[in-house]
């Protein structure tokens, strides 16, 4: 190993040359969720750390455009909200909007863009670079996906589409694949149990994955960087079932184990090993937590300050980094 003076980069020696280290900056957050938004609150941040359980804590900052079923996602230290339903005035009036935060320096949401389109009742996918956000509220027609580049601001583009049109979907991710799952056909409200996936470094839309082990609308995604877990939704009343996939593979769901409570529109955060949701219907403040390596029940980890429904989450050590 040498420390190459004109480049500045760390370098070793492979067989017969030298190759530079790739190496990345550390988030400084040890592992912290965030709820981003959602409920009728529309606008507030609450952050915990994810290896301690413990309470939300309000972080004092909100987001600039309130909003609850929208897409959240994002890299180590930026996190993005795409879309949405108001929280404020007409709570179903659908927003083009792009807002994010820096993780490491707590603000209020800065205006990053606008997607191609009012885009409510979707969800969204990220490795470092890039997101990728699905569904769209009371169309069976409307199955565009958008894209996004997390550390640059600006407009999002088309993706590509998803194999099936459909509203109240929820997302989870490994770094080079993310999977958007369940959701709502209207105008009948029939609950879905497809899977779709699709690859980041690629603008060709989603393939077929496979089968949740029912169909439900608004459940939860969460995963570290090979496994994924879809807990709760409703099809319709709550569920209280958790299903797994690999997430390198494609196939049907398979059953984890249960959540304490039967809800719906809950928000989620991941880490490599324990991961959970927060919230849902009807309105509660709980935390839930599961060890995403064995397969097993949700337990109590702490409460939100707030409680609501149909709400953002992200961490920085998710699946998708």
């Amino acid at each position: 190993i040498r420390y190459n003076t004109d480049s500045s980069k760390m370098e070793v020696w492979i067989g017969d040359k030298w190759m530079q280290v790739s190496v990345t900056e550390a988030s400084g957050l040890g592992g912290r969720a965030f709820r981003v938004g959602g409920g009728s609150g529309g606008t507030i941040i609450e952050t915990w750390n994810i290896a301690t359980e413990g309470n939300a804590i309000d972080t004092g900052f909100d987001l600039t455009t309130g909003v609850h079923s929208h897409a959240c996602a994002g890299s180590r230290t930026r996190c993005v909200a795409a879309g949405g339903r108001s929280s404020a005035g007409s709570p179903y009036a659908l927003q083009n909007v792009i807002q994010f935060f820096e993780m490491t320096s707590l603000s209020n949401s800065i205006d990053f863009g606008d997607l191609t389109f009012s885009q409510g009742r979707c969800e969204g996918a990220s490795n470092q670079t890039r997101m990728v956000t699905g569904g769209q509220q009371h169309s069976a027609s409307n199955n565009t996906m958008n894209l996004i580049t997390i550390q640059t601001t600006g407009n999002a583009t088309d993706f590509g589409d998803l194999v099936l049109a459909r509203e109240l979907v929820h997302a989870l991710e490994s770094p080079t694949r993310g999977i958007i799952m369940g959701g709502n056909l209207p105008p009948n409200d029939t609950a879905q149990n497809a899977m779709d996936f699709f690859t980041f470094s690629t603008t060709g839309g989603a393939l077929d994955f496979g089968d949740l082990t029912f169909g439900r609308y608004a459940p939860t995604g969460m995963s570290n960087n090979t496994r994924g877990l879809i807990a709760q939704g409703t099809g319709p009343g709550g569920q209280n079932i958790i299903d797994f996939v690999q997430i390198a593979t494609t196939g049907n769901a398979q059953d984890f184990g249960d959540a304490q409570e039967n809800k719906f529109g809950a928000g989620g955060f991941s880490g490599p090993t324990r991961c959970g949701f927060f919230g849902g219907y009807t309105d509660t403040t709980k935390i839930n937590a599961i060890n995403i390596i064995t397969k097993g029940n949700s337990t109590f980890f702490g409460d939100l300050t707030l409680t609501g429904t149909y709400l953002g989450g992200h961490s920085d050590v998710h699946g998708g980094l």
